[in-house]
């Protein structure tokens, strides 16, 4: 029977969190002072309720008008603290399904500081920050951290949404490109939501949010990127934590890690492992009419529960030799690994268009899988002179990898629930990406607060899937051709950018061009398709931040990217859900 409910993708890497409560109410208004005039690029934070832990954070736009969406169903109250302004605490705010909305109009906040004895100053960097091209959430010192996963720290960030398979979008789009300290994660939907499910929060330094990517980045990614920088260690001398933390839902969940760390002059040297466990759970529940004619003949009615434990491994371990004052080589390296052991038990009854039971089936999913991803990093960064001329050259290798055992049993029952028979299906399924990729970024100032910046980009990428059906028949295994699927995939992309930013006396600009040249071939062995492409194209990209007041601003960019597909959606692989039901990428 062919795959059906476009919307079953999200679900297929058998690894996504049900939990189907109401996710869908807003929170909006306006903040201005007590003069009546907006308060643009401000930070608010949404906390819940019962233990004023931050729910969302968002930012006010130019006019000063803000919105929160895709809130849960739950009680809160909205926090301000801006400099220059006193402390703003709002009443409670309920967000149900019966009152999804909540508009809190005007809010106005006054000016003015308590008068102190003594005076502390301090460097932190307030919790969400906006620049030129990037909003970003400092995340190292803050609360929001702690016993969190990255992933439960995306669903807090401004313009972020993460929906209840895990799925990432910035701004109502899909598409985000997610970074690691400016490396691609070369990953997409549940096999990403799983990676960051896996990392502790604990180990980040900052998050950068770049709706509109500057010419120095790839050009895929229409939703824009998301950059997670990690922490390093700048601590001189010998140093180190442990952090743990615990929680439970319906199934628990607990983390762990350490981190250590050793600096002096002439170089920095630090690890750290982190271990999650968790499991999730998904009751997928899917009513489909089939019909000839206009008339209703057959109704598939199927209650599907998968439950995933996952033990996730993410070690991480580098180097900065300080040649000089001016030159400095860093080394990294970095590895996750996720174990898989997700089991699913399944229920279909079949009725005719009269709602009568015709039969059922009962469907069992027992798999075992690993995903397992090792990078490297080597960066050299010499800095000519103070004024920040600098050159910084990367040499990247990324292999990521995966195996999976499959035991598919499907017994067939008729409509008196009398046993009919019992069939077997064996998947044997592994997968092979590796990335090599070289970088230059050059940076030059400029007289007159201006900079302009070039670089050159090469990355070569090859693919390995090997996907296997078995049919089991009186103790013998036969080889499904329809199921199975041996594919190669090669990538090779080369580019070049230009980027100009100038600060003028209220006008800052910024301009690119970044122009990419892409070969991509894939061959589906067992069938003998293959695909060949090679195009070239040119991508710009303006950004415009001028300051009407110290008070007011106005914010414009505009840039041209692409929609490059996920290695997972150009890999025609078969994944089952159920006997009837499967989804695989583009054949």
């Amino acid at each position: 029977m062919r795959n059906f409910l476009p919307a079953l993708f999200l679900f297929l890497s058998l690894t996504s969190f049900s939990a189907r409560t109401f996710t869908n109410g807003v929170v909006k208004g306006i903040l201005k002072d007590e003069k009546g005039e907006a308060i643009p690029f401000t930070a608010l934070l949404l906390k819940n309720a019962g233990d004023s832990s931050l729910y969302k954070g968002e930012l006010t736009n130019e006019e000063g008008r803000f919105l929160f969406e895709h809130i849960r169903e739950g009680n809160y109250y909205l926090e301000i603290k801006a400099i220059g302004f006193k402390r703003y605490r709002s009443a409670p705010i309920s967000i149900s399904e019966n009152s999804p909305e909540t508009d809190l109009e005007t809010l106005t906040i006054i000016s003015g500081a308590e008068n102190l004895n003594a005076v502390t100053v301090t460097a932190d960097r307030p919790f969400i920050e906006r620049q030129i091209d990037r909003t970003v959430v400092n995340v190292e010192n803050s609360v929001i951290h702690a016993g969190s996963s990255i992933m439960d720290i995306m669903e807090k960030l401004p313009g972020v949404q993460v929906n209840q398979d895990g799925l990432i979008s910035l701004k109502g789009k899909q598409g985000v490109i997610v970074m690691i300290d400016g490396k691609p994660t070369q990953m997409g939907g549940q096999d990403l939501a799983n990676l960051l499910r896996g990392m502790s929060s604990s180990s980040i330094q900052k998050i950068e949010i770049i709706t509109n990517p500057s010419a120095k980045y790839d050009a895929a990614g229409n939703a824009g990127i998301i950059n997670i920088v990690m922490k390093k260690n700048k601590k001189e001398g010998f140093n180190g934590s442990v952090t743990a933390g615990y929680g439970q839902g319906r199934y628990e969940k607990y983390n762990s890690g350490v981190t250590l760390g050793y600096k002096n002059t002439k170089y920095n040297l630090f690890a750290n492992y982190n271990y999650s466990y968790r499991k999730g759970f998904n009751n997928l529940m899917l009513t489909r009419n089939f019909y000839r004619n206009d008339t209703l003949t057959t109704v598939f009615n199927t209650d599907n529960y998968i439950v995933f434990p996952f033990y996730t491994h993410t070690p991480r371990a580098g180097a900065d030799f300080y040649l000089s004052r001016k030159t400095t080589v860093s080394v990294v390296g970095t590895g996750v690994i996720n174990n898989f052991k997700p089991y699913a038990d399944n229920h279909t009854d079949v009725t005719d268009g009269n709602k009568n039971l015709v039969s059922s089936y009962k469907f069992t999913n027992r798999s075992s899988t690993q995903f397992n991803n090792y990078a490297v990093n080597s960066e050299l960064k010499h800095q000519f002179d103070s004024t920040g001329k600098e050159l910084v050259v990367d040499l990247d290798y990324a292999r990521y990898w995966n195996t999976s055992d499959q035991n598919f049993s499907t017994s067939m029952y008729d409509k008196d629930g009398n046993y009919v028979n019992t069939n077997y299906l064996y998947g044997n399924q592994g997968g092979e990406l590796q990335i090599y990729s070289s970088k230059l970024d050059y940076s030059q100032p400029l007289k007159g607060q201006a900079k302009f910046e070039a670089g050159l980009k090469s990355s070569y990428v090859t693919s390995d899937n090997d996907v296997r059906f078995y049919n089991k028949l009186n103790d013998e295994l036969y080889f499904d051709t329809a199921r199975s699927s041996h594919f190669l995939y090669n990538e090779n992309i080369n580019a070049g950018y230009l980027n100009f930013n100038k600060e003028f006396k209220k006008l800052t600009l910024q301009a690119g061009l970044r122009a990419e040249h892409t070969n991509a071939k894939g061959k589906q062995l067992l069938d003998g398709q293959t695909f060949d492409r090679n195009y070239f194209q040119v991508f710009p990209s303006v950004f415009l931040d001028y300051k009407i007041n110290a008070k007011h601003g106005l914010n414009v960019n505009v840039g041209r990217r692409i929609d490059r597909p996920a290695y997972q959606q150009l890999n025609p692989f078969r994944k089952l859900i159920d006997a009837t039901t499967y989804a695989e990428g583009n054949p």
